[in-house]
């Protein structure tokens, strides 16, 4: 019985895995998140055919990344296009740096003022 349970592992696994692999993180056009959702697809491509990887790229993009490459969805552009040009709207580097910076402007400022800090927290 346990080499039917350990057989039955070892073929749920596969599935399980091509099942993460399928799902990309959805990327809504943050500059902040493109390398992630870039590296990602990067790393799973190969694992699937153009079509595939064009059905993943059309579930994982909402918003503005998503407004970004319609046109190319819609007439069924390769995969590499679609990232091709998803990069030269939110891969910049010069865009990622400014993107960055903005988000450190709006974290809080060091104070000499403990009561300030306490009624942040509060």
């Amino acid at each position: 019985m346990a080499s039917e349970i350990a057989e039955a592992a070892r073929v749920e696994r596969p599935q399980m895995t091509l099942k993460y692999l399928c799902e990309l993180l959805t990327f809504n056009g943050s500059h902040n998140g493109w390398l992630a959702f870039k590296s990602v697809y990067i790393d799973t491509a190969s694992s699937f055919s153009k079509v595939n990887n064009t059905v993943r790229l059309r579930k994982a993009l909402k918003g503005k990344a998503k407004d970004t490459v319609t046109h190319l969805l819609i007439a069924n552009a390769e995969p590499s296009e679609i990232i091709r040009a998803s990069e030269t709207r939110f891969g910049r580097p010069d865009s990622i740096v400014l993107a960055e910076l903005d988000r450190l402007k709006n974290i809080l400022q060091p104070t000499d003022s403990l009561d300030i800090v306490c009624s942040q927290i509060a």
